[in-house]
């Protein structure tokens, strides 16, 4: 009778430490995937959309700036006859646009960011008109320069193009803060996930010990391989640490163009300095950037590895639990 209750004990022991391990299993990789996705989901939308957004929007302004002061140089200059608007401001114009389109298709700031765009694409439209008139009126310098001022005007007033891409910029800068900042959710998830999967190693290691104590065998290779699997998923912290930290050198860059872009007293030359280093930051932010998509992407083995780690349990312990099934 003592030996059937052993054997009974035994077996129940083993029921449940096997479905403790795939409790904690579970639990740990679902609170793990949760945590890792927090940090490198947002990377990625930092990455494709809000950066190129920011930078696009930034580019624009530089553009329209020296394409303001180029048209009004040439029309202006003794030689506006022959020059016309320039090749200058025609190069910036086309530029602008470019980038206004290309900051449309990122959808950043939502409907609101894109409703300001389609506005300001329309106040461009309505400024190169402005331009052309005085293009074409340059021969009396009243007409030219009156055109040249609506031209102005309306790049530079409150409500003008200018005035909008500044207010977009704004609510770019909050989805940037937004996609950078590390706040209390994340914070329990990787909490609760180092705590899980703390657990799960030390009743892996406890189950290990167990058996050689019942059984006699000093190994369980199953167990052990559950272990060092779950040992593989250590490295997945450190590259979230390192995707954040590039997160939060990009919003620095960001924040600078986007702070210099906004400094009162624009002229040519600062517009020139501003384009140097919007393409200064575009380099920089590629490389803080530059790893974050392959390790965004190792998302997809955390759940594989997961049910890895389950089967190597379930046939480490299994066979026992087998074995005393038929004695019993």
């Amino acid at each position: 009778m003592s030996r059937e209750s052993e054997t009974s004990s035994t077996r129940r022991s083993l029921v449940r430490r096997l479905a403790a391990l795939l409790a904690l299993t579970c639990a740990g990789v679902l609170a793990l995937l949760t945590a890792y996705a927090g940090v490198h989901s947002p990377s990625g939308a930092l990455r494709t959309a809000t950066a190129p957004a920011m930078l696009d929007v930034a580019a624009a302004q530089t553009a329209l700036e020296l394409a303001d002061s180029a048209a009004d140089s040439s029309l202006t200059s003794d030689r506006a006859g022959l020059a016309g608007t320039g090749e200058e401001y025609r190069t910036q114009i086309s530029a602008a646009n470019q980038s206004l389109a290309r900051a449309a298709e990122s959808h950043v700031a939502g409907d609101s960011g894109r409703q300001t765009l389609q506005t300001v694409a329309g106040l461009v439209t309505a400024y190169t008109g402005w331009i052309e008139q005085a293009d074409r009126w340059q021969d009396q310098p009243v007409l030219r320069d009156a055109y040249l001022a609506y031209a102005g005007s309306m790049l530079r007033d409150d409500g003008g193009v200018l005035a909008r891409l500044t207010a977009l910029q704004a609510e770019q800068r909050q989805v940037l803060r937004r996609q950078v900042s590390f706040g209390a959710w994340q914070w329990l998830c990787w909490s609760v996930a180092l705590a899980l999967l703390l657990a799960l190693a030390w009743l892996l290691v406890d189950t290990q010990r167990y058996l050689r104590r019942r059984f006699r065998r000093r190994f369980n290779p199953w167990l052990a391989g559950a272990c060092v699997l779950l040992l593989a998923l250590l490295p997945l912290a450190v590259f979230s640490a390192q995707t954040h930290g590039g997160m939060e050198r990009c919003e620095q860059h960001l924040t600078a163009v986007v702070d210099q872009q906004q400094r009162p007293g624009t002229g040519h030359t600062a517009a020139v300095r501003a384009g140097q280093k919007i393409r200064d930051t575009a380099e920089k932010v590629g490389e803080d950037m530059s790893g974050t998509r392959w390790r965004g992407a190792l998302i997809g083995w955390i759940p594989v590895a997961g049910l890895l780690i389950g089967a190597l349990a379930v046939r480490g312990l299994q066979p026992r639990i087998a074995e005393y099934r038929f004695r019993r």
